[in-house]
């Protein structure tokens, strides 16, 4: 179910686990069904996490100039706003490659061989820096291909 609601201006939100976002007022969406909001209009679907904030008046959404610029979003426009459960999520190195390249057409089949090969090296490099961090997570400096002989 879409509703429309009006973009308005926000100030710049400097958290690194929650990095596409938009604030809405608790009373226009529930979050306990809703996860993510996904704003149409006529140059595609973007997807942002949902925030709260009883600051908000009602029907509006609150989005930072780099998020409005990059989607091409105009202040005070109105927009198409559905709420969505689940995100399109990436599962593994090809989807992301897939994305920009249409890499399965290229290769045909040795994805999941590219994958094998490329995806510990390529890994760290997909997460933002604070996670690689937390997480210890070590940046392969080069690759080395060899053949197992039995």
């Amino acid at each position: 179910m879409s509703k429309k609601f009006t973009v308005i201006s926000s100030l710049l939100y400097y958290d690194e686990d929650i990095t596409n976002y938009a604030i809405v007022n608790a009373t226009d969406i529930d979050l306990s069904e809703t996860k993510y909001l996904e704003i149409t209009t006529r140059h595609g679907k973007f997807k942002f996490e949902a925030v709260t904030d009883i600051g908000v008046p009602p029907n509006t959404i609150r989005l930072n100039s780099r998020q409005r610029k990059r989607d091409r979003l105009k202040l005070y426009h109105t927009y198409y706003v559905k709420p969505s459960v689940k995100q399109s999520s990436l599962h593994s190195v090809v989807d992301l490659f897939d994305r920009k390249y249409n890499f399965k057409a290229k290769v045909g089949g040795a994805d999941t061989v590219f994958e094998k090969i490329f995806g510990e090296a390529l890994l760290s490099r997909f997460y933002p820096k604070n996670f690689v961090q937390r997480t210890n997570m070590k940046h392969a400096k080069g690759i080395l291909l060899y053949e197992e002989r039995s």
